[in-house]
């Protein structure tokens, strides 16, 4: 499992994901300063129009800049991708290659399966967590603090948490939770799909789709108000992202909660992926 990691870890795709997080995160919509379609955060960083942020209040500061990092219709659908491209290429190099076959004789399928899957699932996660902290860092560095605005009185970032340092932290870890799902189901589909590229392309195409039906069926306002069936949001897979949020707000439940869950995933998809490894070892299929 270690040398898989590092495998991931070292390989210049890791760091070509980490940026493409980055830039991702940059396109993201920045708060609006007029009834305009709002600019990017790119876009703000690049006019630096300072005394207008400082003007239009907190939520140009720095933590409420970095807590929108997800607002685009596109961090949901390209995320998918992102977060198993150094995955993917390391292990269908492998795997269509017939490297496998010494290090499965050597190590036993469970050991290489755990190992797989463990390393995918670090690999994804740490790609959102250093993604998001080279885009946090860039955006400290640039917007205001809180304590430079005029009256800015107490930081609000969402109404499922009181302090925004739980907020971001809540948000980081879910979204690093996902993209290191997303890993382990890329490897469970190239299994399955026997390509790489498909691999990469099903999971965003599926998140597409999802975002699709969300706008049409789950955002109108009888949907929303009817605390009955509203919770079945937490199906919608471009929803998984919201999570930090929709425990506590529609199951009251923990966000962390969320955790068991995903660790239940990775479980089944390494359940299955043991009998897909196995059979292709003994049979050739």
């Amino acid at each position: 499992m270690l040398t898989d990691i590092k495998k991931n870890l070292y390989s210049p795709k890791f760091l070509i994901s980490i940026f493409l997080i980055f830039l991702l995160c940059l396109l993201s919509d920045a708060p609006s300063v007029s009834a305009r379609v709002p600019l990017s955060v790119l876009d703000e960083m690049v006019k630096m129009r300072r005394e207008i942020w400082l003007e239009k209040g907190v939520r140009f500061s720095a933590p409420s800049v970095f807590f929108g990092f997800d607002c685009s219709i596109w961090y949901s659908v390209i995320l998918p991708v992102i977060a198993a491209f150094p995955v993917i290429y390391n292990f269908s190099d492998e795997w269509f290659g017939d490297n496998y076959i010494m290090t499965l004789s050597r190590s036993g399928y469970k050991k290489y399966t755990i190992g797989k899957i463990l390393s995918a699932f670090i690999t994804g996660f740490m790609t959102a967590i250093l993604g998001l902290l080279l885009f946090g860092i860039t955006v400290y560095l640039i917007f205001p603090s809180v304590n430079e605005f005029a009256n800015a009185g107490k930081l609000y970032l969402s109404g499922t948490y009181a302090e925004p340092v739980k907020a971001i932290a809540a948000k980081v870890i879910n979204n690093s939770l996902i993209c290191g799902s997303y890993a382990v189901l890329a490897i469970f589909l190239c299994l399955v799909i026997r390509d790489k590229f498909f691999s990469l392309s099903v999971l965003m195409v599926i998140n597409y789709f999802s975002i699709k039906l969300e706008i049409k069926f789950l955002n109108s306002e009888a949907f929303l108000n009817n605390e009955e069936i509203r919770w079945l949001r937490i199906f919608f897979p471009n929803c998984q992202k919201d999570m930090y949020y929709f425990f506590p707000d529609y199951l009251d439940i923990s966000f962390y909660f969320y955790i068991p869950a995903v660790v239940f995933l990775c479980l089944g998809v390494c359940a299955i992926s043991f009998n897909l490894i196995k059979r292709r070892y003994r049979y050739g299929s």
